[in-house]
């Protein structure tokens, strides 16, 4: 949220702001730590119709790619640590 306000505005004064028009559960977080933290690849694209991240990766800042990296890093141990758990307590 502290990350996305300022490249959103960025965003839509360029006029490229296609995915704060439809979110409404916050799937963008997701999506804008997805576009900001892995490498423009297959599945980071510019032709993901919602989010370009190719223009995502002009308007950020380095407290942005810390901010997406914590969230991948945090994701991927608790889902980590859910499957050891349900591994361990079956």
């Amino acid at each position: 949220m502290f990350s996305m306000r300022p490249i959103e505005r960025k965003m839509r004064a360029a006029q490229k702001d296609t995915i704060s028009k439809w979110d409404g559960p916050g799937w963008r977080v997701m999506w804008y730590a997805w576009a900001i933290f892995l490498p423009i690849c297959g599945f980071n694209n510019s032709r993901d119709p919602l989010l370009d991240p190719v223009e995502v990766k002009k308007h950020i800042s380095r407290k942005d790619r810390i901010l997406a990296a914590w969230f991948f890093i945090s994701i991927t141990w608790m889902v980590l640590s859910g499957l050891i758990t349900s591994y361990v307590w079956q």
